[in-house]
């Protein structure tokens, strides 16, 4: 009978050890599927997010002449300028003024060739938000010839950060936004950076990588 009895215990504290085995086996079997379905709707918000952020690409280009946008025309169902039209409302010519104002007195030219040649940053928007804000940090270094340097007494550089706030809407799926940011036409020598940032309408922020462009105009570089 003894035996009986020290079996039935045996038995069960067993079983009961193996209930809370499983009790604790089923425990972290939830804890397990719980932190898998947050990580799982993570990543399925962080893909939607994704879909629905802007992706802004910039590029960098020098046209010789632009125009001022004027009266918006009406054509196949949009609203479109003339070729080679543009806002200049963030056009920047303190800097091309200033080496105008240097350079002049030195090569006598006409004013024309100290004109133009407009720095246009290229913004185009292939994400799925609409962009409406850029902020770009500019920095251009302008370099004089060695012989202006030598004979003129002239600087050997001049550098300029200029800081611009576009408070315009980029459409998305490719929409395009150019704008026209300094001359060159009374540069020497130049290198020009452009970085920044920008926003869509949910106000996220995004960076803009850096674009670099050189150039030169070598009439401005030899005294006749």
């Amino acid at each position: 009978m003894i035996l009986i009895d020290s079996s039935i215990s045996t038995w069960r504290t067993w079983l009961q050890d193996a209930n809370q085995i499983a009790q604790l086996i089923g425990t972290i079997l939830v804890v397990i599927y719980v932190i898998y379905t947050y990580l799982t709707f993570r990543q399925i918000k962080k893909q939607t997010d994704y879909q629905q952020d802007a992706y802004l690409k910039s590029e960098l280009s020098i046209l010789k002449e632009i125009i001022e946008s004027g009266p918006m025309q009406f054509q196949n169902s949009k609203f479109t300028n003339s070729k080679n039209t543009f806002s200049l409302k963030y056009l920047d010519l303190s800097l091309a003024t200033k080496m105008k104002g240097i350079l002049k007195p030195i090569f006598n030219f006409e004013d024309s060739l100290f004109d133009g040649n407009y720095l246009i940053v290229s913004f185009t928007n292939y994400g799925n938000a609409e962009v409406n804000k850029i902020i770009v940090k500019v920095t251009v270094t302008v370099l004089n010839s060695k012989e202006l340097i030598d004979k003129k007494m002239l600087r050997e550089r001049e550098i300029e950060v200029i800081d611009v706030v576009i408070n315009e809407i980029v459409q998305r799926n490719g929409g395009n936004l150019k704008v026209p940011i300094l001359t060159t036409a009374s540069f020497p020598i130049y290198s020009i950076s452009v970085k920044g940032e920008y926003f869509d309408v949910r106000n996220k922020k995004y960076i803009i990588a850096e674009e670099r462009l050189q150039g030169q105009n070598k009439h401005l570089q030899i005294l006749q």
